[in-house]
């Protein structure tokens, strides 16, 4: 019987480690970050915010999925080994198999494979809970659209004189296409096409929305007489 639990104690704790090395974690360099905020933006658990300018991870929230490193244009967001997993994984291997320690090991094994199965559990839920916030986001936008077809809408400038309208124009070699204006505009009036950032004058209703969230200064405003 003793042999038994032996056997089993020794190929619970190469899972634990097999496991283990499976659960990532990630920092930002500060060097590499611009404070553009679409880490923020896409992050499905909100761990990442901006302080001072930089992007900072909440390791206790990170889930390891990855999302962050794909979004972020300048590569600041890299991959490190999590401290708790490491630890974790040293315990296994240098585990003596005797039985006065098999009740030690156990537990450890049993923390790992529940640390295991949250992170293969909660990004499912992240995954939603980023599709409730794009529906949101939908819904803000459709509220939008049937506001402009309103008879108040219609009713505006009656004498039908030109008005002086503000409208964004984007300096294109300031622009490096990481779409945080085109996060930001509620009227969906910019788009990133071929890695820059292009107005649609129609929609366009001179905000500054997205001049004051470009973390490039590369879009200004200007004045249009229609």
């Amino acid at each position: 019987m003793k042999s038994k639990l032996i056997i089993l104690v020794v190929l619970a704790g190469i899972l634990a480690m097999l496991f283990a090395s499976t659960v990532t974690k990630y920092q930002v360099v500060a060097e590499k970050c611009i404070g553009c905020r679409i880490c923020v933006l896409e992050c499905p658990v909100g761990a990442i915010s901006i302080v001072n300018g930089k992007a900072v991870i909440d390791p206790e929230k990170c889930t390891g999925c990855g999302i962050c490193v794909k979004a972020c244009p300048t590569g600041a967001i890299v991959a490190v080994v999590d401290s708790s997993v490491e630890e974790d994984t040293t315990a296994a291997k240098n585990a003596s198999i005797d039985s006065a320690k098999y009740d030690s090991l156990r537990e450890k094994i049993a923390e790992k494979d529940t640390s295991v199965s949250v992170a293969k559990t909660y990004p499912d839920s992240a995954i939603a809970e980023k599709t409730d916030v794009k529906v949101k986001k939908d819904t803000l936008k459709t509220t939008d659209s049937l506001a402009a077809k309103t008879d108040s809408a219609k009713i505006e400038n009656p004498t039908k004189k030109p008005v002086a309208k503000l409208i964004a124009v984007v300096d294109k070699d300031k622009c490096i296409g990481c779409k945080t204006c085109e996060n930001t505009c509620k009227y969906d009036a910019i788009k990133v096409i071929h890695g820059k950032a292009v107005v649609d004058p129609e929609k366009c209703t001179g905000c500054g929305d997205c001049v004051k969230a470009c973390p490039l200064g590369a879009i200004k405003l200007k004045k249009l007489s229609q």
